[in-house]
């Protein structure tokens, strides 16, 4: 056997457990030397020894733990050519690596034409140009951030090809692509087009890839999902396009129209693209289809039928929806061309219609036939919609297996809102004056707000603006009789705010919580911030508070009979349950509440016995009724400890036997202590000063140790030192 046969038959790699990594100087130059004579015909019984003593060698020395049972592994800043200290620029030609080889982050330009791995070659964030002509793995083809690498070069892989993120390649192999495995030329942001000819077995991905015009023009079968999302520039897909699972195409704002000869297996998503018209291809679909977003969309071929979810929200083009149209779930919100919907339409789940201004009516066709009879949650959510509270009435009284729901204000137009509190409440002050504007939802504001914002805290800053926001799509602004009264109550809120600053939390989570609704939910918190307000001025006058408690008293009872009719009907809105007793029983009963209309008072039947029930029940409490009920009010407590603590003298209460003085006491500000007292069943026998204590019992009933002190305890066990 000649040295040049022997070099090429040791030049096969084959134990699988080599790996070239930065070691120290002597150890670089003995593995050198190892190597080298190995490749020029170390004797085989030396073989074994030299491998095992290479394992155990850079195992000690190398940046990672790594199995060197997969194969060779060449490491960035520790390539080393074999005949000197250079770093690995080229690779020997005729190389079959039976394991894995792995070329991350080397200085390597070119491989060897016709070169062999069994393996995964690895090439990530590599130096490669292109890659070598008859290429073959056996794994999968890894070169993920090659930025230099311009042309892949026809290759076979036995797994998956991940091109990732090459943003400088341009062109693929010209005779084609087939990968059994993934395909993925996700961020390759200069490829402008695929060769003639592919076949994935999986999944392909193109996510990113903004500079692609077009698709191959012959066959391209997909075996999984494709993923075009953000190919801005795509605008052809080609002729021979078929895709066995998902078709994902969210934001080709270039595609207009689809090929004839599509085929989609499952789902397919064309949100926010160009998209124009459907291809009869797509008449059917098995999974899902999502079109929202998509305002070039004019029409639907009639009979379309999607197994699943139709989501053609924000399709602001379409007027009509095709005749036959059948769907699991059907989402229509924002499309504000449409006017009516076809009495044949089928859903299965749900409909949602938000913000479909145009519809005035639900067909009594649909009503009767068009939900699925076996499927126990259907509904309709039409928050935001034009249906008038007639065709609302009609389906609670003769469609009552209908679920009729407000959409979450989630939804709500953020373009909408104000973008600022300043502007918020410039534009409630200004409308507390002016019983018309010409365009209420965005006047001329001239003044500036008197209040000052600050103490709003930032994390709730986007939920308060929602909140003032929202409140212009209630019925009171809405109604031109009613809009200034409610907007004495917002800016009322907010100089309150200003003012009283302990109850300024309270009001501030009311608005926060009430952004996650329709648009009743705001004038429902409305409510509660004026009980929380008229309870705040009734403190420190015993009448008033006790008057209070009456009407206190009287909305418990309208919410306990809300409560029950919330509990005997089946999936209603409890804001509107809720708010329709607090309205329609408000002036009778002289409830703590100021809300005087609702956007659908009809959104759930309640009839003119359940009010009167409530009614009737409100209006029998007695005296002695309010007496009980001021034995357990929290705010009647906090009254009794405000009076209590107007009379407490220090100089008046009892001497403490047990504790001493050391003359060192001070109060929470750290000024010396002029009125210690101490609690004789405190086992920590702590001295505090009865002026803080007093400032903190008599909100919260507690002491300083966060334990609870009734008034009587308080007076038993209180004394002062000396």
């Amino acid at each position: 056997m000649t040295a040049g046969v022997q070099r090429s038959v040791f030049r096969r790699v084959r134990s699988r457990a080599y790996q070239l990594c930065k070691c120290k100087r002597e150890e670089r130059k003995w593995l050198r030397n190892k190597f080298r004579n190995w490749a020029d015909g170390a004797p085989s019984a030396d073989e074994h020894s030299i491998r095992t003593r290479v394992g155990e060698t850079l195992m000690g020395w190398c940046r990672y733990k790594i199995d060197l049972s997969r194969g060779l592994m060449i490491v960035k800043e520790s390539c080393l050519n074999f005949d000197s200290n250079r770093e690995l620029t080229t690779f020997p030609d005729f190389i079959l690596v039976e394991g894995d080889l792995i070329l991350q982050h080397s200085s390597i330009t070119h491989l060897p034409d016709g070169l062999t791995v069994e393996g995964d070659l690895d090439l990530s964030w590599s130096k490669v140009q292109s890659t070598p002509r008859g290429l073959v793995v056996g794994g999968s083809l890894l070169m993920r951030g090659c930025r230099k690498l311009k042309r892949v070069n026809e290759f076979k892989a036995g797994l998956d090809v991940r091109l990732t993120s090459c943003k400088n390649l341009v062109e693929l192999p010209e005779t084609g692509l087939s990968v059994v495995g993934d395909l993925c030329l996700r961020g390759c942001t200069s490829l402008k087009r695929l060769p003639n000819g592919i076949n994935v077995g999986l999944n392909m991905s193109m996510e990113g890839c903004a500079a692609a015009v077009a698709l191959c023009q012959g066959w391209l079968h997909i075996g999984g999902n494709l993923d075009l999302t953000g190919c801005v520039e795509l605008h052809n897909l080609g002729d021979g396009l078929i895709v066995g699972g998902d078709l994902e195409m969210r934001g080709c704002r270039s595609l207009k129209r689809l090929p004839e000869t599509i085929i989609v297996g499952y789902s397919a998503d064309f949100s926010n693209s160009g998209i124009e018209v459907l291809c009869d291809n797509l008449k059917e679909v098995a999974g899902n289809l999502y079109l929202s977003q998509c305002t070039s969309l004019t029409e639907l071929m009639n009979g379309l039928k999607v197994e699943n979810s139709l989501n053609l929200s924000g399709c602001t083009a379409l007027t009509a929806l095709p005749q036959q149209l059948k769907a699991g779930d059907l989402d229509i919100s924002g499309c504000s061309g449409l006017r009516e919907l076809p009495g044949d339409l089928e859903i299965r789940d749900i409909l949602v219609m938000e913000h479909c201004s145009g519809i005035r009516e639900i067909p009594r066709q649909f009503l009767e036939n068009g939900f699925s009879p076996s499927n126990l949650y259907n509904g309709i959510y039409i928050g935001g919609s034009g249906v008038v509270a007639e065709c609302v009435e009609l389906i609670q009284q003769e469609f009552s297996h209908i679920r009729l729901t407000c959409i979450p204000a989630f939804r709500f137009h953020e373009t909408e809102a104000f973008t600022s509190l300043d502007e918020a409440i410039e534009f409630w002050t200004k409308n507390q004056f002016e019983e018309t504007a010409p365009n209420p939802a965005t006047p001329e504001i001239d003044s500036k707000p008197a209040m000052d914002m600050s103490y709003i805290p930032r994390e709730y800053t986007h939920e308060v603006l929602q909140f003032l926001s929202m409140l212009r799509s209630s019925k009171e602004f809405q109604l031109l009789e009613t809009r200034c009264a409610l907007a004495k109550r917002v800016v009322e809120v907010f100089q309150v705010l200003d003012t009283e600053t302990d109850i300024r939390e309270d009001i501030i989570l009311r608005m926060v919580d009430s952004v996650d609704a329709c648009s009743d939910k705001p004038i429902w918190a409305l409510n509660q911030m004026r009980l929380v307000m008229e309870i705040a001025r009734a403190r420190g006058d015993r009448e008033a508070l006790r008057n209070l408690a009456l009407g206190v008293m009287r909305l418990g009872v309208v919410h306990e009979h809300a409560r029950r009719k919330i509990t005997r009907s089946s999936s209603v809105d409890d804001v509107c349950v809720y708010l329709r007793f607090e309205i329609e029983l408000r002036e009778a009963l002289s409830l703590p509440v100021s809300a005087c209309d609702m956007i659908y008072p009809n959104f759930i039947k309640v009839k003119k016995k359940e009010l009167y029930l409530a009614q009737q029940e409100a209006n029998d409490l007695t005296d002695d009724d309010v007496d009980t009920f001021l034995a357990t009010w929290p705010e009647w407590n906090r009254q009794l400890r405000h009076e209590f603590a107007l009379q407490l003298r220090w100089d008046d209460l009892d001497l403490s036997q047990s504790t001493l003085l050391s003359g060192n006491e001070t109060d929470l500000y750290g000024d010396p202590c002029n009125d210690p007292v101490v609690f004789s069943d405190d086992p920590t026998n702590s001295v505090w000063s009865l002026a803080d204590l007093i400032k903190h019992w008599v909100p919260t009933g507690l002491d300083f140790l966060n334990q609870p002190r009734s008034l009587e305890a308080f007076k038993e066990t209180i004394s002062r030192c000396e």
